[in-house]
């Protein structure tokens, strides 16, 4: 992977050390910058990427171009998602793409996937492309499975011997062999992703985007996908991963890209810009009160654009609204939404991550079998979430939100709403001092003498 310092293309990319700098380049993008026209509420207008590519095609789709000198970079009517970015991955690279919310990493996978057209640059690539930006992506939701299969092989230029030899391996992979002849609007979210990603990484292309719809699969089909793109990088293919699980990122990618404000804020070795993201990682919500978050200050990249996660307090088992927990004490996390009217039948979830973005852990309406709009008597209220026996170790976590349609596409998503710490205590009885390199959560059980036999 290179980049360049500068914004204009004639500059040569610098190269950075690694397995990519010998290797051709796969995908060349040269001063790529994303403008959306800002409604008069603030909020991005919705057709944006069918106008705006029929604006770029009319000015010569992928030009050449700069962002202007005088070009009103902070205009209260324009927002640019992406500013000049200069990037080469090269065949056979699999990098991570971070950043915080609204850094501009999935306008840049849309562009990347020829969803959206850019505003200004070009981009260049060798060789297939396919994506998979959000559960079901290029599915006809009327269509079966099977049919499903053969209609993205197609649309990614596959004959139809080419996908038959790969179809038993796609819906082993997928586990949806007793479904596989039934319309895909009425599988599950998680058969869905299982399906949609089995297509993607079986079927011969090239280049593979994946964003992190990964997260909507269980523990086990997530570390299958790891090592699926681990085999599909292997077999000399492109990978660019989106995820803010930086443990998979890690695990997975060599090389990675930070976009911070639209731009390249670094990139490098995985491990190095792992590091510096974690350096930026403040929490989403302003802080009213220990404990007390207000949502409303940030921007929602899920459609619709509105912000429906407003604010979240956390509780301790006494009641009080606090960011601080002993070992092993009761907590809430209460949340306030609007949407219940206009989206009855969405899950409201919320996910625990320690410091370096590890997922320790998920509790959804959904789980609960709770319906995100009971009680409610309008379009807003508060819900709470009351968990029980967090056996999490003395440290700082922080706690994402997010809010899924239909069980299925993201309406809006908080990377790290607030953080809360929890205080060393005697959990155990004994008095044993505890300690962080125990891990982040510590164990219960007990200890016994046993007579053999």
């Amino acid at each position: 992977m290179t980049s360049s310092a500068e914004s204009a293309p004639a500059k040569a990319p610098a190269v950075i050390a690694g397995d990519g700098a010998s290797r051709p380049w796969s995908i060349r993008i040269e001063n790529v910058s994303k403008k959306y026209r800002l409604a008069s509420s603030g909020r991005r207008e919705l057709n944006e990427n069918f106008r705006d590519a029929l604006s770029s095609v009319a000015k010569g789709i992928f030009s050449r171009r700069s962002i202007p000198a005088d070009s009103p970079l902070n205009s209260s009517t324009e927002f640019w998602a992406l500013r000049e970015i200069n990037l080469e991955f090269a065949q056979g690279e699999t990098v991570g793409i971070i950043g915080r919310n609204g850094a501009g990493k999935s306008t840049l996978l849309k562009i990347l996937s020829r969803i959206t057209a850019p505003t200004l640059g070009e981009i260049r690539y060798r060789g297939r492309l396919t994506s998979l930006l959000e559960v079901g992506t290029g599915f006809h939701r009327e269509l079966t499975g099977r049919e499903n299969v053969y209609l993205n092989g197609s649309i990614l230029g596959m004959t139809r011997a080419e996908i038959r030899q790969q179809f038993d391996a796609i819906v082993e992979f997928a586990g949806v062999e007793k479904f596989i002849d039934s319309p895909v609007k009425h599988y599950s979210s998680g058969m869905y992703v299982r399906l949609a990603f089995a297509v993607a990484a079986h079927l011969r292309t090239d280049i593979l985007v994946v964003d992190e719809v990964l997260a909507v699969g269980d523990a086990v089909f997530q570390k299958k996908c790891l090592g699926k793109m681990q085999d599909v990088a292997s077999d000399g293919r492109t990978v660019l991963f989106v995820s803010h699980n930086m443990a998979s990122i890690q695990g997975l990618c060599k090389s990675a890209v930070l976009l911070a404000q639209g731009r390249v804020a670094q990139l490098g070795s995985a491990s190095d810009v792992i590091e510096a993201y974690l350096k930026l990682a403040v929490d989403d919500g302003r802080a009213v009160a220990a404990g007390d978050f207000d949502l409303t200050n940030r921007r929602n990249s899920y459609t619709p654009s509105e912000i429906i996660i407003r604010r979240m307090r956390l509780r301790g088992g006494d009641g009080r609204v606090t960011d601080h927990f002993r070992m092993g004490e009761d907590f809430s996390v209460e949340i306030e939404c609007t949407g219940f009217k206009r989206f009855p039948d969405s899950v409201l979830g919320i996910t625990i991550k320690s410091r370096d973005e590890t997922w320790i852990g998920s509790f959804n309406t959904g789980m609960a079998g709770f319906s995100f709009g009971a009680g409610a008597s309008g379009d807003e209220g508060w819900l709470r979430c009351s968990l029980k026996d967090v056996n999490l170790n003395a440290g700082t976590y922080s706690i994402a939100l997010s809010i899924l349609r239909d069980h299925r596409n993201r309406a809006d998503y908080v990377d790290r709403a607030g953080s809360f710490h929890v205080v060393e205590s005697d959990v155990y009885g004994t008095g044993y001092p505890m300690h962080t390199k125990f891990g982040i959560v510590y164990l219960k059980g007990k200890w016994e003498s046993v007579v053999s036999d």
